[in-house]
């Protein structure tokens, strides 16, 4: 899976692209293919670093939508196909 993070240090600089193993689903979660995000304000922060240092790498993300494509046992709300928003409200995410 392709991916954007910040290694070593906060900053432009080191933001970096990579791949990484796809997401298994574990038990009560959900895996969701990303279809679209947007970058905003608060990737920005998190970049610098000035949101709150978080243990690096770290994958920035804030806003997105996509679908469902796995479920772990005992995930019984959404099903596979179920399309979801990912809307960051809360201060302390980390963008995983």
């Amino acid at each position: 899976m392709r991916i954007w993070q910040i290694e070593g240090a906060y900053g432009i600089d080191n933001l970096r692209a990579g791949e990484t193993p796809a997401p298994q689903a574990g038990p009560g979660q959900v895996v969701v293919a990303i279809k679209a995000t947007s970058l905003n304000y608060r990737d920005l922060i998190t970049v610098k670093g000035q949101g709150g240092r978080h243990p690096l790498p770290l994958i920035p993300f804030s806003d997105g939508v996509g679908e469902v494509v796995a479920v772990g046992e005992g995930v019984s709300r959404v099903k596979p196909g179920t399309g979801c928003v990912r809307c960051s409200s809360n201060p302390g995410s980390t963008g995983r």
